[in-house]
C-alpha cells in the first residue's frame, strides 16, 4: 500500500512540474488589444450564426481532413501563418535510425513525427533470445533507450499508464483488504435484522415479504463467501524477487540450450488456503439464497431472480478486469454485482414498495450496522463517485417520514395496503437515477438501489449518441460505427473533440452524419453544465479531466510539435488508451449505456422571453470579455489553477456555457421584437430552461448535485457601515434576495393572448443596530425561512397583489416528465 501511495505522489508532482514549466510562458505572444472571444467548443452558439451541429455537411470525403501541408525547410512557423515544418538536414542524429525511408522522411518534416510497431524478430533468432523478445510494456522501451544511450522522448501516455497502474492497485487492495470484510460483517447484522423482523410476523403475506428481505441479504452474503465453479484461488500468486531471478536464470539457460531441460525448478506454488467457512443462513431461505446464487454465478441472461420482482442483466456479474486475480476479487465483483444492480422500482406494474419497506426496516434497526454499511459505500465513491439512484438510506429516511417509529415496526405494519399506498407515494418523490440497468440504459421512473452503481458524467453525456447509435447498424451492418460511436472516440467527441467529432461522421451519408453531428452537439451541451468540482469529486472524474487536454487545441504559442496538423490525432490514440484503462479500473462501479429509452415530449407551450436583447447581449459579451481579459493577462483559463486539483474545471468551460445561453436568450428575444413565431424546437428548450439553469448553476457552485444549501438562493451582503459619529459602532447596511416571487403575465400565442408566469427576485434591505454582527448567509436564510426577513422595498409595493393559489395539473392533460431527475415536479406552486 506504501508504493502505491507514493507513485500516487510522485504522479502528483511530475503532473504539478509539467504545469509549472508550462504555465511560465503563458503571457508570451497574447495579443496587444482584445477580440471577440472564440466559444471552444465546437457547436458555437447563436452569437456565431451558425450551429455546427445542424449545419449542412460538406462532402463524406472532405469530413475530418486534415489542413493542406506547407513545408518550407524551417524547422518552426508562425501559428499564424500555417503549420509547422521540419528539416531533417538540421537534426544531428538522425543516422540513429539509419537512413530514414521516403515515409519517414516525409512524416518528420512536415509532421515532426511518426509512429511505427515494433520491428520483427531477426530470421533465426531462437526463441527466448535478447535479440527475439519484445516490449511488452512502455516502461520497456524507456530503460532500452537509456541502455544505448537514445534520447527519450516520454510520452503521456507513460504518465497516463503509470496513473492507472496506481488507480488499479490501489483500488485492488483497498477491496481485497479493507472492503470484503467490512462488507460481509455488515451483511450478516442486516440480516439477522431482517430475519428478526420476519420471526415476528403474523399474517401469511407479512411473512413472505419478510422472507424476501432475508433472503436479498442471505444473497449478497454467499456471493461474498461461496466460490463459483472455477473461480482462482484464495490467494494470487505472485513470486517473489529471489524467485525472479531464478526464472530470468532460466530463461537464459533456454535461450544457450535449445530443446534441453534446465537443471532446477525455480517456485514452488504455495498453497491457496480454503475460501472462508459460510456463514450460516436462516433455513427458511436457503433454496431461494442457493438458486438466485447459481443465478448469479451462472451470469447469464437478463432475468428477475427471485427474491426481485425485476429484472436485471445478470452477464454483468461476471467478473472482469482485476476482480480475476483471485476468489476473494471475483466473490466482491459478484456481491456488488447483486448490490449495485439489483433494483426495486416504486411505480408500475413491478412497483415493490413491501421489499423497499422491508429492507429499510432492517437498516433502522441496526444502525451502528447500516453507518458501517455506509462508510464502505464511501470509500468505494473516493473511486467512483457516488450511486446513481435513491439509495436504502434515502428510503430509510422516506419510511420515517412515513410512519415514526419505523425502525421498530412490525412486518404486518409494514405490508397493510393503506400504509404501502403512502409510502409509495413518499418514495415517487425519490430522484430518478440518470441511467436505468433495468431498461436498457435508458431514464427511469425512481427507483431503489441497495448500493447502486455510478453514472459517470462521460456515460450520462454519451446518452445523446444512443439514438444514431441504434441506426448505426442500418448505416454500417458490420457494428464499426456503434462501436465508433459509442467507444473512445464518442467520449473524446462529447469531451469538445472536434477530430472526434468529425471522425464519428466521417464515411456516413450526409443525412446520417448530420444526425451524428446533432447528438454530439447534445452530449457536448450537457458536459458544458456539470459542476466544476464535479470532476475533482472521485478518481475517475479526476482521471477523465486529466484527460480532457489531450483533446483541446494547442496554445498558439506551443511547441511547434504539438502545432502540427496530425498531433490532434496522436493526442486522440493517447486519450483512447487511457480512457480505456480508465474504464477498466472501474468496470464493476459505472453504469453501462444501452440503446433504449424515451421519455415522451408533448407539444411545448406558448412561451416568451422578456424583449431585451440588449441586457443578454451584454452580459454574454460581459462574460467572454472578462475571460479574454483573463487570458490576455496571462491567467491560463484554459487550464486548471496550479494550486488547485489536477481536475479542477477551466474557467473558459464555465464563461462559454453562460455565455451560450445568454446568447439564445438575446436570438430568441430578437425574434420577439421582429414579430417572428418560435419554432418548437425553441419553445422546447424554453420550456426546459428550469433544467438547464440549473445544470448550469450545478457547474458554477462548484458542487456535484444542487444540495440545500446550493438550491436556497437567499443570499445577503453587508454594502455599507453607518457611523454615528468617529469611533462608534457601525450599522451595517444588509442588501439581499430572499426566496423569488412569481410574475404571471399576457403573453401573445398563435391563438390569442395567454397568461404565463416567471419566478422574479425577491429583493431585500436593512439597516441593522448599531454594534449588530453582520448577516452570514446561513444567519439570512434562518430568518427568511421563518418569515423574519425584513419587508420589500415601498416603492415596489403597489406592484403585488394577493397570492396565486397553487395550480395544478388541469384535467385530460398528461403530466410532462423528462428524462432524468426533474426537481420541480412536486412544488406547490
Amino acid at each position: 500500500m506504501r508504493r502505491n501511495v507514493l507513485c500516487c505522489a510522485l504522479i502528483v508532482l511530475a503532473v504539478a512540474g509539467c504545469r509549472r514549466s508550462k504555465d511560465a510562458p503563458a503571457g508570451a505572444g497574447m495579443p496587444g488589444g482584445l477580440r471577440a472571444a472564440a466559444a471552444p467548443d465546437a457547436v458555437p452558439g447563436p452569437a456565431a450564426g451558425v450551429d455546427v451541429s445542424l449545419a449542412p455537411l460538406a462532402e463524406a470525403g472532405e469530413r475530418g481532413a486534415l489542413p493542406p501541408v506547407a513545408a518550407d525547410g524551417g524547422t518552426t512557423r508562425d501559428a499564424a501563418a500555417g503549420p509547422p515544418s521540419w528539416s531533417l538536414s538540421a537534426v544531428t542524429n538522425v543516422a540513429r535510425v539509419g537512413e530514414p525511408t521516403a515515409r519517414q522522411r516525409e512524416l518528420l518534416e512536415s509532421r515532426g513525427f511518426f509512429l511505427a510497431a515494433q520491428p520483427p524478430a531477426p530470421a533465426g533468432a531462437p526463441a527466448g533470445a535478447a535479440a527475439a523478445r519484445r516490449a511488452t510494456h512502455l516502461f520497456h522501451v524507456y530503460e532500452r533507450n537509456d541502455y544505448i544511450r537514445m534520447p527519450s522522448y516520454v510520452t503521456v501516455d507513460l504518465a497516463i499508464d503509470l496513473a492507472h497502474s496506481c488507480f488499479d492497485a490501489v483500488l485492488r487492495e483497498v477491496e481485497d483488504r479493507y472492503l470484503s470484510g467490512r462488507l460481509r460483517g455488515t451483511v450478516v447484522e442486516l440480516m439477522a435484522e431482517a430475519d428478526r423482523v420476519r420471526s415476528s410476523a403474523a399474517s401469511p403475506d407479512a411473512k413472505r415479504q419478510a422472507t424476501r428481505a432475508v433472503a436479498y441479504w442471505a444473497v449478497a452474503l454467499r456471493l461474498l463467501e461461496q466460490p463459483a465453479p472455477g473461480d482462482a484461488p484464495e490467494v494470487e500468486v505472485v513470486p517473489e524477487a529471489w524467485c525472479e531471478e531464478c526464472l530470468e536464470q532460466r530463461r537464459l539457460f533456454l535461450a544457450e540450450h535449445p530443446g534441453e531441460s534446465p537443471p532446477d525448478e525455480c517456485c514452488e506454488t504455495p498453497a491457496s488456503p480454503p475460501p472462508p467457512t459460510l456463514t450460516s443462513i436462516p433455513g427458511a431461505v436457503e433454496r431461494t439464497v442457493a438458486e438466485a446464487v447459481r443465478r448469479v454465478q451462472a451470469a447469464e441472461g437478463t432475468v428477475a431472480v427471485e427474491p426481485l420482482l425485476a429484472a436485471f442483466d445478470l452477464s454483468q456479474a461476471r467478473p472482469r478486469g482485476h476482480y480475476t486475480r483471485s476468489g476473494p476479487l471475483q466473490r466482491w465483483f459478484r456481491a456488488l454485482t447483486w448490490l449495485g444492480m439489483a433494483y426495486f422500482p416504486v411505480s408500475g406494474p413491478q412497483a415493490d414498495p413491501a421489499g423497499v419497506a422491508l429492507l429499510a426496516r432492517s437498516r433502522l434497526g441496526v444502525p451502528d450496522t447500516a453507518r458501517a454499511f455506509d462508510a464502505v459505500a464511501a470509500l468505494t465513491a473516493f473511486f467512483a463517485g457516488g450511486p446513481d439512484a435513491a439509495t436504502l438510506a434515502a428510503a430509510a429516511g422516506k419510511l420515517l417520514e412515513t410512519l415514526p417509529g419505523a425502525a421498530s415496526a412490525s412486518a404486518d405494519a409494514l405490508v397493510e395496503p393503506g400504509f404501502l399506498e403512502r409510502y409509495a407515494q413518499a418514495l415517487a418523490a425519490l430522484p430518478a437515477p440518470r441511467i436505468d440497468p433495468g431498461s436498457g440504459g435508458g431514464d427511469a421512473a425512481p427507483q431503489v438501489r441497495v448500493l447502486g452503481r455510478r453514472a459517470f458524467e462521460d456515460a450520462v453525456a454519451m446518452r445523446a449518441l444512443l439514438e444514431p447509435a441504434w441506426k448505426a447498424m442500418e448505416w454500417a451492418p458490420d457494428g464499426s460505427l456503434v462501436a465508433r460511436l459509442m467507444g473512445a472516440a464518442g467520449a473524446a467527441a462529447a469531451l469538445g473533440s472536434d477530430l472526434a467529432r468529425d471522425l464519428l461522421a466521417d464515411g456516413v451519408a450526409d443525412a446520417a452524419a448530420g444526425e451524428i453531428l446533432a447528438a454530439v452537439g447534445e452530449s457536448r451541451r450537457r458536459l458544458a453544465l456539470v459542476p466544476a468540482d464535479r470532476w475533482d469529486d472521485d478518481a475517475y472524474h479526476g482521471t477523465l479531466e486529466a484527460l480532457r487536454p489531450l483533446l483541446e487545441a494547442p496554445a498558439p504559442d506551443a511547441p511547434a510539435l504539438l502545432r502540427s496538423d496530425a498531433w490532434p490525432r496522436r493526442a486522440l490514440f493517447a486519450f483512447a488508451g487511457g480512457w480505456a484503462e480508465l474504464r477498466h479500473d472501474t468496470i464493476l462501479y459505472g453504469e453501462q449505456l444501452g440503446a433504449e429509452c424515451d421519455a415522451e415530449s408533448f407539444e411545448p407551450p406558448p412561451c416568451w422571453v422578456e424583449p431585451v436583447p440588449v441586457l443578454y447581449a451584454r452580459l454574454a459579451a460581459m462574460v467572454r470579455v472578462l475571460d479574454e481579459r483573463l487570458r490576455a493577462a496571462g491567467i491560463p483559463v484554459d487550464e486548471q489553477p496550479e494550486d488547485a486539483s489536477y481536475s479542477h474545471r477551466p474557467l473558459t468551460e464555465k464563461a462559454t456555457a453562460v455565455a451560450e445561453l445568454l446568447d439564445f436568450l438575446r436570438e430568441t428575444a430578437e425574434l420577439e421584437l421582429r414579430g417572428e413565431l418560435l419554432d418548437a424546437d425553441r419553445r422546447e428548450r424554453i420550456a426546459t430552461i428550469g433544467g438547464e439553469v440549473e445544470w448550469a448553476l450545478i457547474m458554477l457552485a462548484n458542487t456535484d448535485l444542487l444540495g440545500d444549501r446550493e438550491q436556497d438562493m437567499a443570499v445577503v451582503a453587508d454594502v455599507f457601515s453607518w457611523r454615528s459619529e468617529p469611533g462608534a459602532p457601525p450599522r451595517p447596511l444588509e442588501v439581499g434576495v430572499a426566496h423569488p416571487d412569481l410574475i404571471y403575465a399576457i403573453i401573445p400565442a398563435p391563438g390569442g393572448p395567454e397568461l404565463a408566469r416567471g419566478a422574479v427576485m425577491s429583493y431585500r434591505e436593512t439597516l441593522l443596530s448599531e454594534g449588530a454582527a453582520r448577516l452570514t448567509d446561513e444567519d439570512w436564510r434562518r430568518q427568511v425561512a421563518a418569515g423574519e426577513a425584513p419587508d420589500r422595498p415601498p416603492w415596489v409595493r403597489d406592484l403585488y397583489a394577493e397570492p396565486v393559489p397553487a395550480l395544478a395539473l388541469p384535467s385530460g392533460l398528461e403530466a410532462q416528465y423528462r428524462c432524468g431527475p426533474g426537481s420541480g415536479n412536486d412544488f406547490g406552486i
